[in-house]
């Protein structure tokens, strides 16, 4: 990344645009509800694979077709945070 910011090239860490992380936080919501802390690695693995398979595709759909208003709401915020 040296190059590019080398040559004028920004760039940008734009979580607001990745609809990945709202599913990140599907499933740290799940994963976590009620306080709930997990004794070994196994057990978070065992739970995270059934949460996350537990989750419909029209959730993920969603997701994806938030897009086209993610983008314009970060166009309006000129490049700023939205609520996503």
């Amino acid at each position: 990344m040296g190059w590019l910011t080398s040559k004028g090239i920004n760039i940008l860490y734009s979580p607001d645009l990745n609809p990945i992380e709202n599913l990140y936080g599907i499933l740290a919501r799940r994963v976590y509800k009620n306080g709930i802390q997990y004794n070994t690695v196994q057990d978070l693995k065992a739970v995270l694979l059934q949460e996350l398979v537990s989750i419909s595709v029209e959730k993920l759909q969603k997701l994806v077709a938030s897009m086209p208003n993610r983008m314009f709401k970060i166009i309006q915020n000129n490049g700023g945070e939205t609520s996503y």
